[in-house]
C-alpha cells in the first residue's frame, strides 16, 4: 500500500484562477426563456409573467454573451507595453 500525501501535494499544485464563468450564466438565461415559453405554450397563452421572465432572459442573455465576449479579446495589464503585446 501506498503512502497518500495528498494534503502536500494539493498545497503544491497551482490554484485555479478566478474565471468567471460567462457562457453558464448565458445557458442559465436561456433556459429560463425556454421554461416561459414551455408555460406559455401549455397554457395556450402568454401572461404578464411568462412575458416578463422571456424579457428577463433575453437581457441576461445579451449582457452575459457581450460580457463574455469582451472579456475574451481582453489583453491582461502584465502584456501591455506601449500600447502592443510584449514578445515572448
Amino acid at each position: 500500500m501506498s503512502k497518500q500525501h495528498w494534503p502536500e501535494e494539493a498545497a503544491s499544485r497551482p490554484s485555479k484562477p478566478d474565471v468567471p464563468h460567462w457562457g453558464k450564466r448565458t445557458v442559465a438565461f436561456l433556459a429560463l426563456m425556454l421554461a416561459a415559453v414551455v408555460i406559455s405554450s401549455l397554457q395556450g397563452t402568454y401572461t404578464p409573467l411568462t412575458l416578463l421572465l422571456l424579457l428577463v432572459g433575453f437581457l441576461g442573455a445579451a449582457v452575459c454573451s457581450a460580457i463574455g465576449l469582451a472579456m475574451m479579446y481582453r489583453v491582461p495589464p502584465d502584456q501591455r507595453a506601449r500600447g502592443r503585446l510584449k514578445e515572448d
